[in-house]
């Protein structure tokens, strides 16, 4: 008896020696990478879509880690978490529905230690952001709705003045997207309905200020226009939706055909450097 309890002991301190050396290894593998690669999906879910359950099918099945949701109304954020798997993975939110336009919002599978809502200067129209922590590497998302071409200011204005107003107010509110974030020295995800093609003026304004379209800087991508999406019977023709970057590397970028909006999302793949612990003797 008295070795049959010896050898049950020895088998019990083996077994804790051996568990500790794989948790070990574990621990030491993921405490030495280097990068992590971080799945992105930028959609105008449209505020009064009457098939919202396929926009949130799609986001099921693209998994992405971080959503920027545009035109996000209380109905819609109703109906995601009453999904009890995104609900789950995406259990850190930063939501500002409304009735409307207007409502934006960014969910995500890693924490989010501070959020922000603040106004698209010169305008009112809000823009959201979010820091995320990954590892030990905080990631600054913004997320925004930039003002639609065709928005009247005043109702005697034409459809040229229109247009032209519009324009300049994209280019303002960029502006003050890049004056807010100049000096976050961390990776920077900025994505939304921009409303603007890659090489409309308020793009190139963000481009020539280091930051990187998803779209331009993979060699090989599925992206393209994403408006009018798949509520209409019309193809996509103009590429207005947009993931850019400072302080990544994009490894792939595409639109995405589905959902229940009037938008197509684009989603992205990018790189950040995690600091790497150093194994001490």
């Amino acid at each position: 008896m008295i070795y049959i309890k010896l050898y049950k002991g020895v088998c019990l301190a083996l077994a804790f020696i051996v568990l500790n050396q794989l948790s070990f290894a574990e621990t030491n593998l993921k405490s030495t990478r280097s990068k992590v690669s971080i799945k992105v999906m930028a959609y105008n879910v449209l505020y009064n879509s009457k098939k919202m359950i396929k926009s949130i099918n799609l986001i099921k099945q693209q998994k992405p880690d971080i959503v920027c949701l545009t035109e996000l109304t209380p109905r819609f954020v109703r109906k995601f978490n009453r999904d009890r798997y995104l609900r789950q993975n995406y259990q850190y939110q930063a939501l500002y529905p409304k009735h409307g336009t207007w409502g934006v919002g960014i969910v995500s599978k890693y924490p989010i230690i501070k959020k922000a809502l603040y106004p698209l200067r010169p305008h009112r129209m809000p823009g959201s952001s979010a820091i995320i922590q990954i590892n030990r590497r905080k990631l600054m998302i913004a997320c925004v709705h930039l003002f639609p071409p065709f928005g009247k200011h005043r109702k005697s204005d034409g459809l040229l003045l229109t247009v032209a107003k519009n324009t300049l107010l994209r280019i303002n509110q960029t502006k003050t997207l890049w004056k807010k974030f100049k000096y976050w020295r961390g990776s920077l995800i900025l994505m939304g309905d921009m409303n603007e093609g890659r090489n409309d003026r308020a793009l190139v304004f963000l481009r020539n200020k280091n930051y990187v379209l998803a779209c331009l800087q993979v060699k090989h991508t599925s992206c393209g226009p994403t408006f009018p999406g798949a509520t209409s019977m019309l193809p996509a023709v103009v590429e207005i939706d947009h993931i850019l970057g400072r302080g990544v590397r994009f490894i792939s970028a595409k639109v995405i055909k589905g959902g229940g909006s009037d938008h197509y999302p684009v989603s992205a793949v990018f790189q950040i450097d995690l600091k790497e612990t150093v194994k001490k003797d």
